[in-house]
């Protein structure tokens, strides 16, 4: 039970909450708005348990009328509603290229080492696309990868990282992103300075479904320079990357998970933060919001969009994915790169028999196929004519000796994990291992791998591309 001393720091919140709102009632000008003047206006200090100062709602904004027509355009995700169709469940990749400016004042307080830029990229990349083994691992695959830049705006090569010294940007002021900015259609950029101080930790100017952002020099991240990447010199509970985790996503159009606080009932597509799959949510969660309810329900306490600490954040909703995706193909068409997904990723494309050695396949699919049940097959004679699956499925693989041995011993060395369950985004990890001394008569050999995968362990309806692996001596 909650103690009435509880009640009142969630009164106090709520308040703050609503006070910071009704302040931000008033337009922004995006083309001047900073943190340092915006903490100015808020009297010098953040209002208590606030840290993000990307916008809230606001219930004045006229979205255009929509139309059932509408459908697989910026309507899905505009400003206040969300249409989360299963069309943005695409295998497709996204990948964004990011240039990190990193913001020192005249002394040099601020400087991120660029290995810390690089793990803030790894933390990205394990946040959205929920990597097994990682923090972001019980999440939803986003499948929207993060790469620094290695192109600049003039063609020439760059670190993705630039680096300057000014006390007054490092403070968030004098309109920097003027200065700084690489072309903000086809670059995200990143800033770290110190926000303006006072605690806040990180924002975006503005949502892209305000219609005034996108290709704007204003149109940015900003986070907390010391919050930048995991173990980072701010310390707990924020110093693990997820302040830009959380700031990124409002770049890519969410909402807090407490925007609108409950909102309407049986409208959750057009009130709260405009998405159904998270549960609503009244005020922030501060620590791990262990055993949280709000609203009625269990309070998405894990969710990047909340206030939650570092360590307890985990996940992104398969809504929240479709938003953001919705919001990149709609909102931001110029931004990412679209790759199609190699089905079986490998490590490694030979090994070695007298030195031994590991190679790992990596199985990729979609989260249409999560938990579905896979088997990994060979193939010594080449990936023609295939083999006939039935439903029109064919495994690029040769019916062989080799073939035969996996499909009835798929335990049997060199593989481990041949066969199982994929995880519950679609992805699997099988491992091909030679110990050191093997037979050095084997070298030459060209093998070739491929999976088949099945949502009842019956019938198989997938089969991946063959990936080839050279055995050298």
């Amino acid at each position: 039970m909650l103690k009435p001393s509880s009640f009142l720091k969630i009164g106090a919140l709520s308040i703050a909450l609503g006070s910071l709102v009704s302040a931000q009632a008033e337009p922004r000008d995006l083309s001047t708005w900073n943190g340092q003047e915006e903490l100015a206006r808020l009297g010098g200090e953040l209002p208590e348990g606030v840290r993000c100062l990307s916008p809230e709602p606001d219930p004045s904004f006229v979205s255009p009328p929509l139309f059932a027509t509408d459908a697989g355009s910026q309507a899905d995700c505009m400003y206040r509603f969300t249409r989360p169709t299963t069309d943005y469940d695409s295998t497709v990749i996204y990948e964004i290229p990011v240039v990190f400016h990193i913001i020192e004042d005249n002394a040099g307080v601020g400087f991120v080492p660029y290995a810390q830029v690089l793990n803030q990229i790894d933390v990205f990349n394990e946040d959205f696309n929920a990597l097994p083994g990682s923090n972001g691992a019980p999440g939803n695959d986003a499948r929207i990868r993060f790469v620094l830049a290695t192109v600049d705006p003039m063609g020439e090569p760059t670190t993705g990282v630039t680096y300057s010294r000014n006390s007054q940007w490092f403070n968030d002021g004098g309109q920097y992103w003027n200065t700084l900015a690489w072309d903000t259609n086809r670059y995200m950029n990143v800033y770290s300075n110190n926000g303006g101080g006072s605690g806040l930790l990180g924002y975006v100017p503005g949502l892209p479904q305000q219609g005034n952002v996108v290709g704007n020099a204003f149109d940015r991240v900003v986070v907390q320079w010391d919050t930048v990447g995991k173990d980072t010199p701010h310390g707990l509970p924020w110093d693990q990357g997820r302040i830009a985790t959380h700031e990124v996503g409002h770049y890519l159009g969410l909402w807090h998970t407490f925007a609108g606080g409950c909102g309407i009932p049986g409208r959750c597509y057009r009130s709260g933060d405009y998405i159904c799959d998270t549960s609503p949510e009244s005020s922030p969660t501060n620590g791990c919001g262990v055993g949280k309810v709000s609203c009625g329900l269990p309070a998405p306490v894990s969710n990047y969009m909340d206030y939650t600490d570092d360590a307890c954040l985990t996940d992104f909703t398969i809504e929240q994915n479709r938003r953001m995706r919705c919001t990149i193909s709609q909102w931001r068409p110029l931004l990412a790169r679209i790759i199609q997904p190699s089905t079986l990723v490998t490590d490694s494309s030979a090994v070695s028999l007298s030195a031994g050695g590991t190679v790992t396949l990596d199985l990729e699919s979609s989260i249409s196929m999560g938990s579905w049940f896979y088997v990994m097959l060979g193939s010594l004679t080449g990936t023609s004519p295939g083999v006939a699956l039935g439903n029109g499925v064919v495994i690029p693989l040769t019916y062989d000796p080799y073939f035969q041995l996996m499909l009835s011993s798929p335990g049997s060395a060199p593989f481990k994990k041949a066969r199982g369950f994929l995880d519950h985004n679609g992805r699997g990890r099988a491992r091909f291992v030679v110990p050191p001394g093997s037979d050095p008569t084997l070298a030459g050999l060209q093998l070739y791998h491929a999976y088949i995968a099945s949502p009842d362990a019956v019938t198989f309806t997938f089969a991946s591309e063959a990936k080839g692996l050279l055995l050298m001596p």
